[in-house]
């Protein structure tokens, strides 16, 4: 189960939790709890005094994103991206140049890469009192923060029986933008966020490799039935839409 299954590691990564936690004025409210492990991921709970939205924790780690880079959090940033969808489609294709495009006009509007995770939707999300906290990092990475939003929408979307691009549903594309407006006004990152909804299919491609890593052929679809053809059909059909 890799090295969050030995003794050493175990107790380092809640200490450093810790610390963090302190830092930011949250009080220790018990003891962690590894309660999920995976060859490909674990999770520990560590109850604290506070929390926060996704979005600010997002610009809150961008700074440290190096240091999680080196701790083996995989890299998707926008610069890796067309080299990596290249090594997974079956032949060379104009798509490449394409994707490659796309990723530089996204990176050009300069907002940081930091932690995003490909799974959040309403299932890894809990409710406690009045705050949300978000659950199952598995499919981490560092990347543009925007990556994370087609999945947070098509699940709005999909629980509230709207079409995807209902004015509603475009609500709370705005909110999640809020905290990024710093960075540029509020029609360039709603652009950016279409941007990003077109290159996110690679990153969950890699997020596939890396889960069913060394898996026999039987065991690849996955409980959720994706399959690596049907992510890479995913991707070209992306390329082909344009940003709203």
């Amino acid at each position: 189960m890799k090295r969050w299954s030995e003794s050493d590691w175990r107790a380092a990564a809640p200490a450093w939790a810790r610390q963090e936690c302190l830092r930011l004025g949250w009080s220790d409210a018990g003891e962690p709890d590894q309660f999920h492990i995976r060859p490909w991921s674990t999770v520990f709970r560590i109850p604290t005094s506070g929390g926060g939205e996704y979005a600010q924790l997002q610009l809150l780690v961008a700074p440290y994103a190096p240091e999680l880079l080196a701790l083996g959090v995989p890299d998707r940033r926008l610069v890796r991206l067309p080299d990596a969808l290249a090594g997974v489609l079956p032949a060379p294709e104009l798509a490449i140049t394409r994707y490659a495009a796309l990723c530089s006009e996204l990176a050009a509007v300069g907002l940081p890469e930091t932690i995003q995770m490909d799974d959040l939707h309403d299932g890894n999300v809990f409710v406690d009192g009045d705050r949300l906290q978000v659950f199952d990092w598995g499919d981490a990475s560092i990347a543009h923060p925007f990556v994370s939003l087609g999945m947070i929408l098509t699940t709005v979307a999909q629980a509230w029986k709207l079409p995807r691009h209902d004015a509603a549903v475009g609500r709370v594309r705005d909110a999640y933008l809020e905290p990024f407006r710093g960075f540029a006004a509020p029609a360039t990152l709603r652009s950016a966020a279409a941007l990003a909804e077109r290159v996110a299919p690679t990153v969950r491609i890699l997020a596939w490799q890396l889960a069913h890593e060394g898996a026999p052929p039987e065991d690849q679809t996955g409980e959720l039935g994706e399959t690596l053809d049907e992510l890479i059909d995913e991707q070209r059909s992306a390329l082909e839409v344009r940003s709203r």
